[in-house]
């Protein structure tokens, strides 16, 4: 069954930390994550990753059981029975989708989190879990010219991350072309259950 947790801020919000902790499969202090900070590629992005880094280790995550996802490097791939949870930071999601695909590791991350593997977005991370990302140029830029914007159709609508009255003329405009649209605040995630969807914050 799939298991899936999108946010905007990854474990910012108190109820979305309890809802972490109450869907993981064992303790924290036993849990195994990877750690995917690849979106971020500036200073101020790498910022959120130290970020969301210190909340996982806040709620309790041994810190030797978090390994970082290199999409370079071949010996940060892994196995679905290696991890408990796939925590994929923000950043810029097409920059994130680009990588995973040009490693050939989206379609196993896909494979995996179908199985039964836990899987956390934070931003970028949350936006590569629908169907396609190409919605999100209202809020980045895909200047690494991604041409398959495709993503990991965990969730069929489009989503909509830091959700704030600047984003109403781009969801009016979404649902008006026929697109369903799912919004989150900062304080807001999105739990999937295998086909059962609730928003909680």
């Amino acid at each position: 069954m799939k298991k899936i947790l999108l946010t905007s801020t990854g474990l910012e919000n108190k109820m979305v930390a309890e809802k972490f902790i109450a869907l993981v499969p064992k303790p924290v202090k036993e849990l195994k994550i990877l750690f995917v900070p690849t979106a971020s590629r500036t200073d101020d992005e790498k910022v959120f990753v130290r970020k969301s880094l210190n909340e996982l280790l806040s709620v309790g995550i041994n810190k030797d059981n978090i390994v970082w996802f290199d999409a370079d490097d071949v010996s940060t791939y892994f196995n679905d029975s290696e991890f408990d949870c796939i925590y994929v930071c923000g950043g810029n999601a097409f920059y994130l989708l680009k990588k995973l695909k040009e490693n050939n590791y989206f379609s196993r991350i896909k494979e995996f989190v179908n199985k039964g593997l836990f899987y956390v977005g934070i931003s970028a991370g949350s936006v590569i879990a629908t169907s396609d990302i190409n919605y999100i140029l209202c809020m980045d830029e895909n200047d690494c010219k991604l041409d398959d914007t495709a993503g990991l159709s965990f969730l069929s609508s489009a989503l909509i991350p830091h959700y704030n009255e600047e984003f109403s003329d781009t969801v009016s405009l979404l649902m008006n072309n026929g697109k369903e649209v799912v919004t989150i605040s900062d304080n807001q995630a999105v739990v999937i259950l295998g086909e059962k969807i609730e928003k909680i914050g």
